[in-house]
């Protein structure tokens, strides 16, 4: 390390990110060059707030006086930690085929271990996953062995975090019922927003801090049965990757598969391997059953030609080549993010959608799908209602894929006890390469419970876990909230199920709609919805909560914000509203709510937009919002 820090001072000349780019490259190999210069001074940045230095080159200097403890943060900071839970569900999905096969030949030795190496950790959330997966799969088998995993990682504070084993609940949200089980508990007071690993999995997991560069094989307790070194080769050359995939295959037993990221490939015919699947590896030669098509970015696997180890151990449904879904749900900008999810390549077909769930039992006398995702704010027939009065025996299954929160209220357990296998929280435009994986993993999951489970009943049971998250959505103080509605008159009847829904709540607060419309066009609509027809805009402050008021949007609604200053705002936008209210909005105040009517990917941005919704979601969307915000007062308070 000396003689790096002094190659390190001598090489600044005048660019001080460049020397600490190759320097951090030097130790870790990670490739930091001119295409990664944005993030390096992103980074660096980050760490310069927290040191109080404001240029590169204060932060040089700083780097030069303590190199030998500033080293650490530096290659903690410039190496990547971009990774989830069950990331890259295809390699799992192989591994539950050959798992049988692989377990017959490790229960012949004298200490039946399965032996697993994550190589490139990260915060160990890969390692967590592989011990879920094997503690559900290792139960299913009733085999006699068990499984060991060794997580390691450049950065030494990547290793204690995964060694803690603590991490925000919403980070496992991502992971199928089905793994979770019962095998993290909620954290208390200051950390009552995390969850941490149980013993049932932390006693299967070590970790340690490790260099692939600079490794021997001696070091880690070679052979392992599987090594998992996935989405690392792209930060290093055409060498450095032969070096270290060469010592990778050193490492493996007999048996044993080497895993890459889906889009990484290794060079098979120097390194001597084979690759029963893609981005999977093996020595050549060396004798193992595998199944007869493999997973890879555009193919499923299918069941091993293998007995299983006992019987009568459950086998695994032999899913079909593409898993056919119905979609149900009335956003259509959610349907599109749903057909772009699910593809013929990803393994799935959408074959049909409805936008409730009556008509997705219409289409159900039609049609048999694999796999159904199900909205629960929906006209008609909400999915809550769908599955009380249509899941049976026989119904395929379901996956929830709501805006609702899994953790407030208790929708979620709802559907999950009417017989959903899983919940999804809805994708975006912004979180949709996560969202789409998360929901991919969980509708094969579904399927697979629910072929080898054919009841008409849901789980019935809620993992503690779930249960110890469950909080009411109650808005406080709601005299402190206002709902406001921008429509034209012509969308009255789309208002009436709104009013109907906050009117059922208690204490809800106060609500104006806004109208578009000739006066005796406003004067009709509040007439019909039993609005107080709004004659000034001091209405409003008259009545704590519970107010609705209809008025004319040219006459008040500019002036309503001076007389609302203080409260909390969420405003709901339907259909297509004039240019002229469209630039009025731009009045409303920063920080507020702003909620346009979904018309699909395409519907015209309004100014301050913070989501598009169908009108169905809006009155759970303005409460989770106003709890959210009387929550953050009062933790501001405390």
């Amino acid at each position: 390390m000396n003689n790096q820090i002094q190659k390190l001072l001598a090489s600044k000349n005048s660019d001080p990110v460049e020397a600490l780019a190759q320097y951090a490259s030097d130790i870790t190999g990670v490739q930091l060059g001119p295409k990664q210069r944005i993030m390096v001074e992103t980074r660096l940045r980050k760490r310069m707030i927290d040191l109080s230095l404001k240029t590169f080159d204060e932060y040089f200097s700083y780097f030069s006086a303590n190199a030998e403890t500033e080293t650490q943060n530096l290659i903690s900071i410039l190496t990547t930690h971009h990774t989830f839970f069950f990331r890259e569900f295809l390699h799992f999905e192989y591994i539950a085929q050959v798992l049988p096969e692989l377990l017959k030949e490790i229960e012949k030795r004298p200490n039946p271990v399965l032996k697993v190496w994550s190589a490139a950790c990260s915060r160990g959330q890969e390692v967590y996953s592989l011990a879920m997966f094997f503690d559900h799969h290792f139960k299913r088998l009733g085999t006699k062995a068990t499984y060991k995993i060794l997580g390691t990682d450049v950065d030494t504070d990547s290793v204690k975090v995964s060694a803690n084993g603590v991490y925000l609940r919403d980070e496992i949200k991502t992971v199928p019922l089905n793994f979770l089980a019962n095998h993290w508990s909620k954290g208390t007071s200051e950390i009552a927003n995390f969850v941490k690993v149980k013993d049932s999995l932390k006693n299967h997991c070590e970790f340690k801090t490790l260099n692939l560069q600079t490794f021997k094989v001696s070091e880690t307790g070679a052979p392992f049965d599987l090594i998992f070194c996935r989405n690392v080769f792209i930060y290093f050359t055409p060498e450095q990757i032969k070096i270290i995939s060469q010592h990778l295959t050193e490492s493996l037993s007999s048996i044993g598969l080497l895993f890459v990221g889906l889009s990484e490939t290794l060079p098979r015919a120097d390194l001597k391997l084979s690759s029963p699947s893609p981005s999977v590896y093996q020595k050549i030669s060396e004798k193992r059953a595998q199944p007869q098509s493999a997973p890879g970015p555009q193919t499923r696997p299918t069941t091993p030609n293998v007995a299983p180890i006992k019987e009568p151990a459950p086998t695994l449904s032999v899913a079909p080549a593409i898993l056919k879904v119905l979609c149900v749900d009335d956003s259509i900008s959610i349907l599109t993010l749903l057909k772009r999810a699910l593809t013929p390549q990803t393994g799935f077909e959408v074959i049909a959608t409805a936008r409730h769930g009556l008509e997705a039992k219409e289409l159900l006398k039609t049609i048999k799908p694999d796999v159904m995702t199900l909205d629960i704010h929906m006209p008609e027939q909400d999915g809550i209602e769908y599955l009380r009065q249509s899941f049976g025996a026989n119904h395929p299954a379901v996956v929830m894929v709501s805006s609702a929160n899994r953790d407030e209220g208790n929708l979620a357990i709802q559907a999950l006890e009417l017989g959903a296998s899983d919940f999804v929280e809805k994708p975006t435009l912004h979180n949709f390469e996560k969202s789409g994986e998360e929901l991919r993993a969980k509708l094969k999951q579904a399927y697979q419970l629910r072929s080898s489970t054919k009841t008409s009943s849901g789980l019935k049971t809620v993992s503690s876990l779930d249960k110890s998250f469950q909080q009411k959505l109650q808005i406080q103080d709601p005299e402190h909230h206002l709902r406001i509605i921008v429509a034209p008159t012509s969308q009255s009847l789309k208002i009436k199920p709104i009013l109907r829904e906050v009117t059922a709540r208690d204490k809800s607060p106060s609500l104006i709609v806004f109208w578009e419309g000739k006066p005796e066009d406003i004067k009709k609509a509040n007439s019909d919805l039993g609005l107080t027809e709004m004659i000034s805009t001091t209405q409003c402050t008259s009545v704590k909560f519970g107010l609705k008021l209809g008025g004319s949007f040219s006459q008040f609604f500019q002036s309503i914000f001076s007389i609302t200053s203080g409260r909390t705002l969420s405003v709901f936008v339907m259909a297509e509203i004039s240019a002229l209210a469209a630039g009025k909005l731009k009045t409303v105040p920063s920080g507020s709510q702003i909620l346009v009517e979904d018309f699909g990917l395409d519907t015209p941005p309004i100014h301050g937009m913070t989501d598009q919704v169908p009108f169905t979601s809006y009155p759970y969307m303005s409460d989770q919002y106003f709890f959210t915000k009387s929550n953050h007062k009062k933790e501001k308070a405390a």
